[in-house]
């Protein structure tokens, strides 16, 4: 699941799968809704496939048993999946295509088959053409989501997919990445950083590298032979860092709402660098050298424990 260069209401007019007052009247309803079913979820995550809750309406005609209690015994709703859907938080786009079913303005199998085509339509990510390439960044973000505090993962997790699909699109496809580990102060050579800051929170994201690499880099990225470290290298290193942040965050916006701000990239060289945070480092290895990359969160705090309902509400399955 990517992040998208284009609207999920404008990909469903666009192919005539709604018009713009069926829209329209969707968009008035969706601030009822603070998420989407499970069953529309379902089919977003790629648990479900339309075909399951089809089955699921024909049982429920055939036997008079209500869609979700067939479904809870069939396995497809359990306490520990509930719990799950209830923790997550969807793209407003899912939401909005849940309130399309709910009206009847469109099916399952009509959502499932434009997702599909949305996805790879649309989807700023190049990166899942090299199959173990995009198995290598996984393990990274894997790893970083076990560690970091982050207050919502499926964001967290798209901002490093977009990142990692920024070095394969714009520096090559040729680099590995090594396993983080935690490193609060850090010996930087030429180091370029920026903040993304929502709900309050700041997360910095920094690029370091030896002079040599960080020169290579920017003629990389800028197509210009660079050869010297300059204002223009620096500004090359900057672009990279602030366009990166600012797709993220125009993608945050439009599909979850959530408005982002950034702070001016800064420059450090030669200098320790100790921001305020819980940091990361991740090093992804080029030909030409090693890509420091440092990811600063939020220290970790004592977070609630979600009380576990043995009666949880079954019917949230389907949106009613």
């Amino acid at each position: 699941m990517g992040m998208h260069n284009h609207s999920f209401g404008d990909f469903l007019l666009e192919r005539n799968v709604i018009d713009t007052m069926q829209l329209i009247d969707a968009l008035r309803d969706l601030t009822n809704y603070s998420r989407p079913s499970m069953a529309t979820a379902l089919i977003y995550s790629g648990d479900l496939i339309y075909k399951d809750i089809e089955d699921l309406y024909e049982e429920s005609k055939k036997t008079g048993i209500p869609v979700e209690k067939i479904a809870a015994k069939k396995g497809y709703i359990t306490k520990d999946s509930f719990r799950e859907y209830r923790q997550k938080d969807y793209p407003i786009f899912v939401t909005l295509a849940d309130v399309l079913i709910k009206k009847g303005y469109l099916t399952y199998h009509q959502f499932q088959d434009i997702y599909i085509a949305y996805e790879s339509e649309t989807a700023v990510y190049q990166i899942e053409t090299n199959v173990p390439l995009r198995a290598n960044t996984d393990d990274s973000i894997d790893f970083l989501m076990e560690h970091m505090n982050v207050s919502n993962q499926i964001i967290t997790r798209l901002y490093f997919r977009l990142l990692f699909n920024s070095f394969y699109n714009t520096i090559g496809g040729d680099f590995s990445v090594l396993c983080p580990f935690r490193c609060d102060s850090y010996p930087a050579s030429c180091l370029v950083a920026q903040d993304v800051i929502y709900n309050d929170i700041r997360y910095t994201l920094a690029i370091d590298l030896e002079e040599h690499g960080f020169i290579d880099f920017a003629s990389r990225y800028s197509g210009e032979t660079l050869t010297s470290l300059e204002d223009l290298t620096f500004a090359a290193v900057e672009d990279f860092i602030n366009l990166h942040n600012g797709v993220f965050n125009v993608n945050l916006s439009n599909e979850y709402g959530i408005e982002a701000t950034l702070s001016a990239p800064r420059r450090l060289e030669n200098s320790l660098y100790s921001p305020e945070g819980m940091t990361y480092l991740m090093a992804v290895i080029f030909p030409f050298g090693s890509v420091n990359v440092l990811v600063t969160a939020p220290y970790k705090e004592e977070t609630e424990e979600i009380e576990d309902d043995d009666d949880f509400d079954y019917s949230q399955f389907l949106i009613k």
